[in-house]
């Protein structure tokens, strides 16, 4: 019984590590574009680039950081991407 559990974690502890390893690297990009909206200049009357701000739970009253982009993409069609901080180390990025 013993062996058998060695060989599922032996097996499974791989798989867990990249699972990690992937997660931990789904905010690289959204940090990558977010740094240059940040350098890109501001066309008045725009809602486009790079925002900063905070959310807050209506809810349960958590709170945390917020960024964003807001990218055009063509007439009044915009593309915006979400990166939300919560517990000052916990990360989500949409």
């Amino acid at each position: 019984m013993n062996s058998t559990r060695s060989s599922n974690w032996r097996r499974l502890a791989p798989m867990g590590l990249l699972l990690m390893f992937v997660l931990a690297l789904t905010g690289c990009s959204f940090n990558r574009d977010y740094r240059k909206a940040l350098v890109q200049p501001v066309v008045p009357g725009s809602i486009e680039g790079a925002w900063t701000g905070t959310w807050l739970s209506g809810k349960n009253g958590h709170n945390g950081e917020l960024r964003g982009i807001i990218t055009r993409l063509e007439g009044n069609t915009y593309e915006t991407r979400f990166k939300a901080r919560f517990w000052k180390i916990f990360t989500y990025t949409s």
